[in-house]
């Protein structure tokens, strides 16, 4: 694993664990941000292996903000309404 890999994976790793502990949407978001910037380092790199990661990480952002966003429709939904499309 070459080494700018390996600080990538490091840094993702550690970046997925300070997400669990976001409370506020600021500090949601600046995760989010962060880790779309990190891609963004991914992809300058410019090998597929860094490109993986990249792809990686943004399916990782979409996945955290629709999971957000699910949570926010259950969580103002009336008592007894049933989810709909």
């Amino acid at each position: 694993m070459s080494r700018t890999l390996e600080t990538s994976f490091w840094q993702a790793l550690v970046w997925l664990q300070c997400e669990r502990k976001c409370r506020t949407p600021v500090e949601f978001f600046s995760t989010i941000i962060e880790q779309l910037d990190m891609t963004i380092a991914e992809i300058a790199i410019d090998q597929p292996i860094n490109s993986r990661l990249a792809l990686i990480l943004i399916d990782s952002a979409t996945e955290l903000l629709t999971h957000r966003s699910c949570e926010q429709y259950v969580a103002h939904r009336r008592p007894g309404q049933r989810l709909s499309a």
